[in-house]
């Protein structure tokens, strides 16, 4: 799973992603900040780098879950990718190929807040 915090003021972002075992034992979890353009391409980000994990450990079977809608649309192409992330969403495409099955999926807020409150914990965004 994976998600996103941004702050609108100076652009400062934190991104994390948790992969869990088909049995749901967490088997690996980043999180990390940076300056980006907007949430979505905070998202992309996200997922990019969830997806590389996975590539990189030899995962045939990724299931990526996120609460952004806008990031399934534009990876499934039923809308056009925003020119910021324009070539982190062609380098995600490039990656799936790589698994035997690869769904990225949209689901409630809640579903990725053990994400989100790792994104939270690696900065320091006013509550």
């Amino acid at each position: 799973m994976v998600d996103e915090l941004w702050w609108h003021e100076d652009g400062s972002a934190s991104i994390a992603w948790i992969c869990y075992r088909d049995d749901g034992e967490s088997m690996a979890q980043r999180a990390q900040q940076m300056h980006l353009a907007s949430p979505f391409a905070t998202e992309v980000m996200a997922c990019h780098q969830a997806i590389q994990w996975a590539k990189e450990q030899n995962l045939c079977k990724v299931s990526i879950w996120t609460d952004s809608q806008l990031l399934v649309d534009v990876l499934c192409n039923r809308v056009s990718p925003f020119c910021s992330s324009i070539t982190i969403i062609a380098d995600i495409k490039l990656v799936s190929k790589f698994f035997d099955y690869l769904c990225i999926c949209k689901v409630k807020q809640q579903d990725v807040k053990p994400t989100h409150d790792l994104a939270r914990s690696v900065n320091n965004f006013p509550t």
